[in-house]
Order: structure tokens, then sequence, then C-alpha cells
């Protein structure tokens, strides 16, 4: 496949600047309307209202956090339809209606009260119990329930956004099923789902545990790229499994989520009593928390980001062994740079603060060797 026109190269780093920006912004925007709901004292309004209407105890910080989420969904959707979809249809990357998109903000809303609601009253329940250590006791509960969300997000969560069906052709079915045998890694089942509906951008992903683990191919893929380079994307994939990937991330998640804890506590105590919580397990003191996860959080990104480069590399130099097709991997690489706006050379200052993938020339370099070894 040719390489990218200086045309449509300046239009993937336009699309990935503007990206760039409007995550900035988004993280700006809410760090901003968090510090409002405390200072303002509107997250103290917001907790006297909710245990006036249902009583100081579990109801009423159950009340508190629905009109949060809901609240915080509200400040922050103009914004979330500009990047997620007036963008992506300037770009020529979306296929989505208003309707879908709405629709879709609707089901994460309902999800993540359900999700968060439980989470956030045990965690508040430990604040009131477990006072010196309740941090610790609240990271280990949200690592369980990363777990049971892993297991159960394909057969209750997924299928919510989009259909998963199995792929139609057997020849690729017993294709990518040979190659697992050949890396050792057990797959229960190969689906194709409808990532169309929504994008033009092209995607495969393992999810799941266990028996609940499968490779999902996007529709978008399977149309327009090759056996082999299917083969190559899905290699890349299983190199992640093979190599432990899954697990050494877990293990840096639990370590970001203890941190974040002790964070929260630590910010916790020390604005107690200048923002007059009338304890540590006052629900009004949810944004301050938050805020010490979104700190942690930019402080930590380019380790986080540099561990996640580590790990394509290594899938990307696992794909080039099992399958062995470097020719294939490299035009993928330009495929998906194209299809999917990457800028193919960022500047290594924004590679090393921003991207969790090395860039495609990198990658593209990487296949190219392996070729003339």
């Amino acid at each position: 496949m040719d390489e990218q026109t200086t045309e449509e190269m300046e239009r993937a780093k336009s699309y990935s600047r503007l990206r760039q920006l409007l995550s900035l912004a988004d993280f700006v925007y809410l760090f901003v309307y968090l510090a409002f709901l405390l200072a303002a004292g509107v997250s103290a309004a917001m907790a006297a209202l909710s245990n006036g209407l249902a009583g100081p105890g579990p109801a009423g910080k159950a009340l508190y956090l629905i009109a949060f989420i809901t609240l915080m969904t509200a400040a922050t959707l103009p914004l979330s339809f500009y990047s997620g979809y007036t963008v992506e249809h300037r770009f020529g990357l979306s296929n989505q209606t208003v309707g879908g998109w709405l629709a879709d903000e609707g089901k994460n809303l309902l999800i993540s009260i359900v999700i968060t609601v439980p989470l956030g009253l045990g965690a508040y329940w430990l604040l009131a119990h477990a006072l010196d250590f309740w941090w610790l006791y609240a990271a280990l509960m949200w690592t369980a329930f990363g777990f049971v969300l892993a297991y159960l997000g394909p057969v209750i969560i997924m299928p919510l956004f989009n259909k998963f069906e199995p792929i139609d052709s057997a020849d690729l079915k017993h294709d990518i099923l040979e190659l697992a045998e050949r890396a050792r890694v057990r797959v229960t089942d190969v689906l194709r789902t409808d990532m169309s509906k929504r994008t033009k951008k092209a995607n495969a992903f393992f999810a799941g545990l266990g028996n609940t683990k499968r490779i999902v191919l996007g529709d978008t893929l399977l149309l327009e790229y090759s056996r082999p380079e299917i083969l190559t994307v899905i290699g890349h994939e299983m190199g992640h499994w093979k190599l432990g990937h899954l697990w050494k991330n877990t293990a840096a998640r639990i370590v970001g989520t203890v941190g974040g804890f002790y964070l929260a506590d630590r910010v916790l105590r020390a604005g107690a009593a200048y923002f007059h919580f009338s304890g540590l397990d006052d629900i009004a003191g949810l944004p301050l928390i938050i805020l010490a996860f979104m700190a942690l959080a930019v402080v930590g990104m380019p380790a986080t980001n540099g561990l996640s480069r580590r790990f394509e590399r290594q899938a990307d130099e696992f794909e080039l062994d099992i399958v062995r097709q470097p020719e294939a991997a490299i035009s993928t690489f330009k495929k998906l740079a194209r299809q999917n706006l990457a800028d193919p050379s960022p500047h290594p200052v924004i590679v090393f603060l921003l991207y969790s993938h090395p860039p495609i020339a990198e990658r593209i370099e990487m296949a190219r060797a392996f070729e003339k070894s």
C-alpha cells in the first residue's frame, strides 16, 4: 500500500492535534467544575437536600450520588457532543446519528449510576467504620469489582451497545484458531461486531476472562483488510495475552488505585475542616476525592503511557514472530493510519506525555527491520 500523501498526513495531524486539545479541555473543564461544586458550596447544598429528602443514611447518599452523576453528565454533555460527534463527522470518521449518540450517552449514564452507587456507598461505609484504613479496603473493593466487570462486561454490558455474532468465514475462523494454537493462547470464541454503525475506524480486541474470553473483530476490519492483515491484528492481541500484559496492567492499576485512595484520604482529611464537612464520611466531599484521583492520573500519565507503549512494542514483536508476515504488518499499519487518521510521526514530547501506543512510523520500521532479518 502506498505511503500517506502530504495532504493525508496534514489532515491526520490536524485531527490528532484537535483531539489532544479537546482531551485537555475536557480535563480542565471537569477539574474546574468539581472545584466550583466545592468552593461555591453546591456539593454541600446537594448533600443537605439529599439527606433532607431521603435521610442522612445510605438512602441520602445514594440520592446524592444519582444527582451528582446526572448533573456531571449534563454539565459535560456539550463538550462530549462536540468531541464525540461533531469532530468525528467533520473528519469523516463517524457513521453515527445524533439519536444514536444520545442513546449511547443515556445508556452510559444508567450504567454509571448502577455501578457507581453501590461502590460509592461501600466506600463511604468504609469511611465511617474503618477510618484509618478505609482507603486500603476501598481500593481492594474497587479492584475486586474490576475483575467482576471484566468477566461480565462482554456478556452483559457490551451487548447493550453492539451486536456480537460468529464470524461468517469458516476459513478465517480456522486460521485464527490455528494461530491461537501456535501461540498457545486459549480462545473460547471468535465474534464479529457491528462497529460500522458508529465509526469508519477499524479495530479488533480480546474481551472477557475465563469462559467469557473471546476475540472480537470489528466489521470494518473484516470488510477492508485481507486475511493476512487480519491475522497480524489478531496476533498482536494474542501477544498481549501470552506475554501477561493483562495481569501486569492489572497490577499497575492496583498500585494506582491504592495510591489514588491514599491520596484521597490525605486530601479529604486536610480539606474536611476547610470545607466544613461534618466528617470524613460526609458525601459532600466526593468532588474532593475525584479531584485527588484526577491529580494523580495527570502526574502518573507519562509513566502509565510509557508502560503501555512498552507492552505494545512487545506485542508487535510477538505478532511478527508468530505470524511471520512482516509485509502484511506493514500494510496493516499503513491502512490503520489512513482509516483511523493516525499521525504517523508525532513530536516525541507529545508521544512521551500522551501516547499509549508507539507512533505508526515506528511500528512500520520495526516490521521492516524484521523483514530484513
